[in-house]
């Protein structure tokens, strides 16, 4: 799945605002008579299944500048500049490169400076204050004394998971990070000593339950809070719904167990190969599997009235198909990572029956590596706005939620503070807690 590597590109967004005011200036140049040569821009890096990070956009990759960016060296332009004007041409060529340039140098230090003093604010945040929407730190079986005091130390955290075999981490981890103390410690013990995921989950509620109920407990969050259980696109091929209908039942006994718990990590992806657990491909892709396991998982949270935690990769008129079609649906979904286009955004928050069900969340780790990000995060609708890692390790986590924090407050006009405040209120809210 997603590995947490620190080469993420978390520069990319500040650089193409800047790219993008520059760039304006030139073309300012342009009128005038200067002939500005400009390369072409770079590329956007690609994503695909078993990177760090999935980008899910459809959108098409930046085109090259205007032409009238590019020199123009046409016997026509030459020939404006005459040996009568050629001194007057140069003077005011000067004037306005060096205007240019002045100007570029200020949009770069005061970009620079904005950012610099959002990151600086992100940084001070209280750990308290910020809630990761959808991480996947069970996975990392050599930090878990680290992920759960990391998640303990949070306003919240959201343990997804990706297929039956992690489920059991999964609840472990979920219930750790949202017990009590007393009940951390009776869950780790009861982790360590189950052999059945059935008999794990439902001690785990049982141990939450108790520690929840009496008037000294140090949190009320209910069974399965912080916990998404479902099976992946990635690996839908390893069950099957048509010969392997088991685990779907499984799927439902456990959310009966956990009645906070939501479903996810689930979805479509088209760029996704059936692969093994060492990452090596072991067959060819089959969508319409993946489009069954989908169907089944959207049936029972609708039917279980759960959320759903969403995965799309270059499938998005498919989804949105899917979504419109339906007459019942979860109460709400979450577009995690969320790298589909802005106008794709707003037809999900405008669907006449479920629009007000949508959530997105942004993470460092996958939507920083994209220039449009900043102009899709003001598309969304304030209260519907989260924060995630992404991650599979825990370490790294906190820096790259206060890298996206930093990131939203700046592309939303917000304070930091209301940033925070904001998309963790969404988080409670999607995830049905009480504000904290």
């Amino acid at each position: 799945h997603k590995g947490g590597g620190n080469d993420k590109g978390e520069g990319r967004g500040e650089g193409e605002r800047i790219g993008d005011g520059v760039s304006g200036m030139l073309k300012a140049a342009s009128a005038t008579g200067v002939a500005v040569v400009v390369g072409a821009e770079e590329p956007e890096p690609s994503g695909g299944a078993g990177a760090a990070g999935v980008s899910g956009g459809d959108e098409p990759t930046p085109s090259a500048p205007d032409d009238a960016l590019e020199a123009n060296d046409s016997e026509g332009a030459s020939a404006a500049f005459t040996s009568t004007t050629t001194a007057a041409a140069a003077r005011t060529a000067t004037a306005v490169v060096e205007a240019v340039l002045v100007e570029a140098a200020a949009a770069v230090a005061s970009t620079s400076a904005s950012s610099s003093v959002a990151a600086a604010a992100a940084a001070a945040v209280p750990a308290h204050e910020l809630f990761d929407a959808h991480c996947h730190w069970h996975l990392n079986s050599n930090s878990s004394a680290f992920t759960v005091s990391l998640a303990r130390s949070l306003s919240g955290a959201a343990f997804t998971s990706t297929q039956p075999p992690d489920w059991t981490a999964a609840v472990a981890a979920a219930a750790a990070a949202t017990a009590t103390a007393a009940a951390a410690t009776a869950c780790a013990a009861t982790a360590s000593s189950t052999t059945t995921p059935n008999g794990l989950i439902a001690a785990a509620a049982t141990d939450i339950v108790a520690a929840t109920s009496g008037d000294g407990a140090e949190e009320r969050r209910p069974p399965g809070f912080g916990l998404a259980l479902g099976l992946h696109p990635w690996w839908a091929h390893l069950h099957p719904v048509r010969t392997d209908p088991v685990w779907l039942e499984t799927l439902r006994s456990h959310l009966l167990a956990l009645p906070a718990a939501i479903v996810g990590e689930i979805g479509l992806d088209r760029v996704a190969v059936p692969m093994d657990d060492a990452g090596q491909k072991t067959g060819e892709p089959d969508y319409q599997n993946q489009l069954e396991c989908f169907h089944a998982q959207l049936a029972l949270a609708a039917e279980l009235e759960r959320p759903i935690a969403m995965h799309c990769v270059k499938a998005y008129g498919d989804v949105g198909d899917i979504f419109r079609a339906r007459e019942t649906m979860p109460p709400r979904v979450l577009m995690h990572s969320y790298g589909g286009t802005a106008a794709f955004l707003v037809g999900l928050t405008r669907m006449k029956r479920w629009g007000a069900r949508f959530y997105f969340g942004f993470s460092a780790v996958v939507n920083l590596r994209s220039p449009k990000t900043a102009a899709v995060i003001r598309a969304v609708p304030a209260d519907r706005l989260v924060i995630e890692s992404d991650l599979v390790s825990p370490h790294g986590a906190e820096a790259d939620l206060r890298t996206m924090l930093a990131f939203v407050a700046e592309a939303r006009g917000w304070s930091v503070a209301d940033a925070a405040r904001i998309t963790r209120e969404n988080a409670h809210r999607f995830y049905a807690a009480q504000h904290t």
